[in-house]
């Protein structure tokens, strides 16, 4: 019944933003409103999700009955002010034989992407089902960000020495939490890039075909950012770059189609939901304020007698960039004087920077200078190495090997002759956005890793739309799409081996039960396999599970039901004081660094040890609750 309410909630979420699709883009094709609903989707949750947390209500019925009535509220003004809207319901609908139709008429080989595509994606929904969530930075610090919201039932500030799971914006976890929180199920905590990897794909589709290419190219073009490399072997996870790349992508759009507040909203709302799932959001956002506040002033000029109405237009939307995305900022600064906390950021007009325990610029070895549009040294020249390696290392985390074959011997290419033509200032109009999306996104700190710049493949497959309509023959423009299709295809076989784990554990992992599933060692840095289960058998409600600064895969901490209670206590110092801190909590398991004193405080209070995680933790059991 939870999966049903989980699925029903979800999908009247999806309608009120199809509604507020329709009563804004009704004029636009079934591409953007799909976009459109996608992003508003979102940003519908992300509010439901923010109204609870913050209020220490975050379980399942607080968060159906404020949906219920958010969701309500938003399709209901939209269904009135949806003019035609069956009309455009059907339109919708029709869009599948629009393209089949144009596929038998076209003929354009640029949609065979489909096939690698369906087959990747094939690949990604059964990781998502059937694996727990293994990869090294969700279970290090993005997944614990999930279980901790359910457990605390609060999207609040969380105690813990992990300063990435504290500081780092949350909004991709918490929506993997929004998929976890009603069957109390953590299957899905890996799920939630899904929804913005068809937002991509829906982009690139998108934007193509603003350009001028026909429907099937742009179906071709869509396919092939899914098959890019930092996007499909990481949409399995909550790394949350997929997400970025898409919100940005999405945003730039939005910003450079008509000057309008619809286009004004909608660019606003990306850049809200990208601010609340990474740092350079706020980058991003800053480098974009400039032009948007031309926008702005050039609708207030427009305006005339209307200026108050479109001067609070500008202030709302102004508004839902903070509200989707500024909390946790606010909340960094409110408990460790820095929003941009566990960074120490530097900003114009402040003598002090606001402190943090990491250094941005000597992070990405930019020591003294900033890490942003390679300022560190020989950055540029290390992510152009990064792109041609000749033996990329690909993971899921992609540190090598940019955005793959298809964007070094084909993309890039297009790219330049795109740049050539702006600069001789042919294609402004649709050239320009296109490249000030694919600068931006590369301007990064470590653009050298091809899972930060996501956005300049987003860029590059527009460009390939527009030089494959400067072609005059059909021939050529065919073998063009031919040469799309085989460096994709070849790309995607050459990156599967990221997926690493797949072909070694998934049998294992579709055989097993629930409790096998959640306990499964997928790789060497979790839990073996017996903990896990111990941990799912042993473990009842409200039991107390304790970890001090040794234990870095957190995630491995929580059942997967999430029916213990998982605290953070420091070992450091006296080690009687700790020992006498637990027995207080009545913790039944603790977990400390191995051969550390509280280890040996532990077992001289007649602790029995149960197991080592990896890398130097251990977990002892209380000898009253034995």
């Amino acid at each position: 019944m939870a999966w049903v309410v989980w699925g029903s909630l979800s999908c009247f979420s999806v309608l009120a933003a199809y509604l507020v699709a329709v009563a804004a883009y009704r004029d636009r094709s079934s591409l953007e409103r799909a976009v459109v609903t996608l992003v508003v989707t979102h940003a519908l949750l992300m509010i439901d999700i923010q109204l609870c947390g913050l209020t220490g209500n975050f379980a399942a019925w607080p968060l159906g009955l404020v949906g219920v009535a958010l969701f309500g509220v938003v399709a209901s003004v939209a269904f009135f002010r949806a003019a035609n809207l069956r009309a455009t319901v059907l339109h919708d609908l029709r869009a599948p034989y629009r393209l089949v139709i144009d596929v038998w008429r076209d003929r354009e080989p640029a949609l065979l992407t489909l096939a690698p595509m369906a087959a990747c994606w094939f690949v990604v929904l059964r990781m998502v089902w059937y694996f727990k969530s293994w990869t090294w930075d969700p279970v290090w610090y993005h997944v614990p960000v999930t279980s901790y919201a359910i457990q605390n039932r609060s999207i609040g500030w969380i105690p813990t020495h992990n300063i990435y799971t504290q500081g780092y914006p949350h909004s991709v976890e918490l929506l993997a939490a929004w998929n976890c929180v009603f069957p109390r199920d953590n299957r899905f905590d890996d799920s939630s890039q899904l929804p913005f990897a068809v937002l991509g794909m829906l982009v690139v589709a998108a934007w193509a075909r603003r350009v001028g290419a026909s429907r099937s190219l742009a179906a071709g073009l869509g396919a092939a950012w899914f098959l890019l490399p930092p996007v499909f072997l990481q949409s399995h996870s909550t790394h949350v770059d997929v997400a970025t790349g898409a919100l940005l992508s999405a945003a730039l759009l939005f910003i450079s189609d008509e000057n309008s507040a619809r286009s004004r909203w909608l660019c606003l709302i990306s850049m809200g939901l990208y601010l609340g799932c990474k740092f350079t959001g706020a980058f991003h956002l800053a480098l974009l304020a400039p032009w948007l506040s031309v926008r702005a002033l050039q609708e207030l000029r427009r305006a005339g007698s209307r200026w108050p109405r479109v001067s609070l237009s500008i202030v709302g939307s102004i508004l839902a960039v903070l509200a989707l995305g500024i909390y946790h900022y606010v909340e960094n600064y409110v408990y460790a004087g820095n929003p941009t906390w566990p960074f120490e950021l530097k900003v114009p007009f402040r003598a002090q920077p606001f402190p943090g325990p990491v250094n941005l610029a000597a992070m990405w070895e930019a020591p003294g200078g900033s890490p942003y549009f390679w300022g560190a040294p020989g950055a540029f020249v290390h992510m152009l190495k990064s792109w041609f390696d000749p033996t990329p290392f690909y993971a899921p985390d992609v540190r090598s090997g940019g955005l793959g074959l298809l964007f070094r011997w084909l993309l890039l290419p297009c790219t330049l002759i795109v740049a050539a033509d702006v600069l001789r200032l042919r294609e402004l109009r649709r050239g320009l956005p296109v490249l000030a999306l694919f600068l931006i996104a590369i301007g990064v700190p470590g653009a050298w890793w091809a899972r930060f710049t996501i956005g300049a493949g987003t860029a590059a497959l527009v460009c390939f739309a527009l030089v494959h309509q400067q072609l005059p023959k059909r021939w050529a423009q065919a073998a063009l799409s031919l040469a799309l299709v085989a460096l994709t295809t070849v790309g995607y076989a050459d990156a599967y081996v990221g997926f690493i784990q797949y072909p070694k554990q998934f049998e294992a992992a579709r055989n097993a039960d629930a409790t096998l599933r959640s306990a499964l060692q997928i790789d060497t840095f979790l839990w073996p396999t017996e903990a896990g289960l111990l941990r799912e058998r042993e473990l009842k409600e409200g039991d107390i599970v304790t970890y001090d600064e040794s234990c870095v895969f957190m995630a491995e901490l929580f059942n997967r039901d999430y029916r213990s209670k998982v605290t953070f206590v420091s070992s450091a110092g006296d080690p009687q004081a700790f020992l006498q801190r637990v027995k207080d909590m009545k913790a039944r398991w603790v977990g400390v660094a191995r051969f550390s004193p509280a280890a040996d405080a532990l077992k001289a209070a007649g602790a029995e040890w149960l197991f080592i995680g990896p890398p130097d933790f251990e977990m002892w059991r209380m000898p009253s609750l034995q």
